[in-house]
């Protein structure tokens, strides 16, 4: 059995060590590539929250349909914003932990 800090749902304790600076900085400089499933599950994780979407993804991002031009949407660019953080957060996580053990 897992153990679970109170106050979380899911994540067992001891594999959600912080990335080293380094590799958060890269990963800020150059992101990293979109994947289906991490997508999906951030759309869920932002419904879990009820924060709306307020923009479309059109398979590399998120853009809303009414940005045209040089007009932004500020609550698509706050989208654009916790996807990266996300995206960037998951894929760090996974690098830094990949050879953690789960705690019984």
């Amino acid at each position: 059995m897992t153990e679970r800090s109170e106050g979380t749902v899911g994540l067992t304790a001891g594999l959600c060590a912080a990335p080293s600076i380094e590799a958060a900085y890269e990963m800020g400089a150059k992101g990293s590539p979109a994947v289906e499933a991490e997508r999906l599950a951030f759309e869920a994780w932002m419904r879990g929250h009820c924060w709306a979407l307020c923009a479309t993804w059109h398979g590399n991002g998120y853009r809303a349909d009414t940005e045209s031009g040089d007009w932004i949407d500020p609550r698509a660019t706050m989208t654009r914003r916790l996807w990266a953080a996300w995206r960037d957060r998951a894929a760090l996580a996974h690098n830094d932990n990949s050879s953690a053990k789960p705690t019984e």
